[in-house]
């Protein structure tokens, strides 16, 4: 699979967006990304940037076909894009409700959780 294919890929089949919809999280038009998937004009760098940016996607699988298609987050990124989504959220989603009623909790309680957590991590 060639990196034009590979765009096309990402976009439709992974991430099950529109031409349009990716092109404007990239940054370009429509018909210049339709022009990139039909390898009419190759990607610059900038745009190769700017996708591995916007969907942690490895550059090196998207510019060779090497390695995972997408980067790992940290436990600090996946914290982050998490918290990001979650904010997004309506007022009576469980999440954020669950988010919401642990932010409350007091050392105590953390720690009786954490013993639950353990408990629960032995029982497979």
């Amino acid at each position: 699979m060639d990196i034009n294919n590979r765009i096309r890929y990402l976009r439709k089949e992974v991430l099950k967006l529109t031409q349009q919809t990716f092109s404007e999280k990239i940054n370009i038009s429509r018909s210049n990304l339709g022009n990139i998937e039909t390898g009419e004009v190759a990607a610059t760098d900038r745009v190769l940037a700017t996708i591995c940016k916007e969907f942690g996607v490895n550059s090196d699988w998207l510019k060779y076909g090497e390695g995972e298609m997408f980067t790992p987050l940290t436990r600090s990124e996946a914290i982050s894009k998490f918290a990001g989504g979650l904010v997004k959220e309506s007022d009576d989603s469980f999440r954020k409700q669950l988010v919401e009623v642990l932010a409350e909790l007091n050392e105590a309680e953390w720690e009786v959780l954490e013993g639950i957590a353990k408990k629960l991590a032995k029982k497979d």
